[in-house]
């Protein structure tokens, strides 16, 4: 068993990654039921057709089956996920990858003027590309930015960072009080948003907006680096309070929650692409800070594979290297409401690193802006 063991020199993401996932497939291999799907023998009629097997879709035929005498098609154009996706500090691997739909935003004359032009020459391009590669791959854009969507059997949740958040209350009162949408006010969803989870943050666990029998379980990373402890009193220091983003008051700072993936256990049935009129928020990256000392997560030993393969600890446990997020409200809006307008999450990884120059490239930032 490999413990422990030093490596004097960086490890090759590569080879981390191949790594991971034999030990994953040797120790935490699929169950039967995971490997092998009889797509042949489908019933000519179905109580319920779910087109797109994403993360709504999954959850919907998942509560519509809690009922055996119902019978539900999910048609997903993906396929299923593989052990690498369960890996959460390889979130951004699959970005452009086989899972990923790999939109680009169309070209606007005003917009995105920080991204990768075609036409000019960027350092350190990704997956081997040269400066004559379309506009529409990951590294060369035109005025656009990359769109991931999950191509695969849980949609999106596949690709994404795990930070498990509702949303805002005010959305949801929103929807049912200025819209219409009956039966949407954050009251009458917080009981469904409490049946589905097992939450294991004992700070937070009885302040009544948590459930404790569901099936998805939602706790604080196993690891974190002093950086997250930097970051929270910090917070403190400029009057947020430490927080449950998911609780009472949305505005504050809290340490990100999940550490592992959770399959949906639902087999694909039949193949056909969906999805239009994509909406999602602005994401801006590549802010970095330069700390007096070494504090990243520590990524230079096998040990690292072995701790997260028997027992999904370590530093491949922590979501894309993120450990702490805030959201915090902006002289633009009113902040006695508690409907922060901004999202900062902090990721405990050097942008000089092999896996920040990856976070940085497939974030499409120019050197000089992401620099």
């Amino acid at each position: 068993m490999l413990t422990n063991i030093e490596v004097p020199f960086l490890v090759p993401k590569w080879a981390l990654f191949l790594l991971a996932q034999l030990l994953a497939l040797m120790k935490l291999a699929y169950p039967p039921s995971m490997s092998v799907y009889n797509t042949e023998k489908l019933l000519d009629e179905y109580d319920y057709v779910i087109v797109g097997g994403g993360s709504a879709g999954c959850l919907l035929a998942n509560r519509l089956t809690a009922n055996p005498r119902v019978t539900v098609l999910l048609l997903e154009a993906g396929g299923l996920e593989d052990a690498s996706t369960d890996v959460p500090l390889f979130a951004l691997l699959h970005f452009n990858g086989r899972h990923d739909w790999a939109y680009q935003t169309e070209p606007q004359k005003h917009s995105c003027q920080s991204m990768k032009d075609k036409d000019r020459k960027t350092d350190g391009i990704s997956r081997g590309m040269t400066d004559k590669a379309p506009s529409n791959c990951y590294g060369y854009f035109v005025q656009g930015s990359p769109w991931p969507r999950g191509k695969v059997l849980g949609g999106s949740s596949v690709l994404n960072f795990m930070m498990y958040v509702r949303g805002n209350k005010r959305d949801f009162d929103s929807w049912a009080h200025d819209y219409g949408a009956q039966g949407w006010s954050y009251e009458e969803v917080l009981p469904y948003f409490k049946s589905v989870e097992t939450f294991h943050v004992d700070a937070f666990a009885d302040n009544g907006y948590h459930g404790h029998t569901g099936e998805l379980p939602i706790s604080y990373p196993n690891t974190q680096t002093i950086l997250s402890e930097v970051f929270l009193e910090a917070g403190k220091e400029l009057g947020y309070n430490y927080v449950d983003y998911n609780g009472p008051t949305q505005t504050g700072k809290c340490t990100l929650k999940s550490d592992s993936r959770h399959r949906t256990l639902i087999p694909v049935v039949a193949d056909l692409p969906v999805g239009e009129g994509l909406q999602d928020h602005l994401y801006v990256g590549g802010i970095a800070a330069t700390m007096r000392k070494n504090a990243e997560l520590n990524l230079n030993t096998i040990s690292i594979v072995t701790t997260y393969a028997f027992g999904a600890k370590g530093p491949l446990a922590v979501p894309a290297g993120i450990e702490a997020v805030a959201f915090v409200s902006t002289p633009y809006v009113n902040a006695s409401l508690d409907f922060p307008d901004v999202e900062i999450v902090l990721m405990s990884i050097s942008p000089s690193s092999s896996e920040g120059e990856r976070y940085l490239l497939d974030s499409g930032l120019t050197k000089e802006v992401s620099s």
